[in-house]
C-alpha cells in the first residue's frame, strides 16, 4: 500500500510521517518484517518519521483529524494540532 501511495505521488509534499501500530502484520515466511519494509520506503522520503503512535489498526486508536495542520516533534515524541479539527 505504501508503494502504491509513493508511485501515485502522494508523498511529494509531506513534511513528516506518523505511524501507528500494525498488529498481525508480520509475514509468516521470509527474512523481513513490517519495520524493515516501512524503513526501506520511508527513509527515502527524507522527512521525520515517528512510530508507535496509539492510532491505526490496534486496540489503542486515537482519532487523528484529516486536513488539520499539526506539528510533530520527533525528539520529544509529541504531536500538537495547530488548528481546530472542526470549523
Amino acid at each position: 500500500m505504501l508503494t502504491h501511495l509513493q508511485l501515485a505521488g502522494k508523498f511529494q509534499s509531506i513534511a513528516g510521517v506518523l505511524l501507528g501500530s500494525f498488529p498481525d502484520c508480520e509475514p509468516t515466511t521470509g527474512n523481513y518484517n513490517s519495520s524493515d519494509t516501512l524503513r526501506e520506503i520511508l527513509t527515502k522520503l527524507n522527512v521525520p518519521v515517528m512510530a508507535g503512535f496509539p492510532a491505526g489498526h490496534g486496540s489503542d486508536n486515537w482519532a487523528i483529524p484529516f486536513g488539520t495542520r499539526a506539528r510533530m516533534d520527533t525528539n520529544a515524541r509529541t504531536i500538537e494540532f495547530l488548528e481546530a479539527a472542526v470549523r
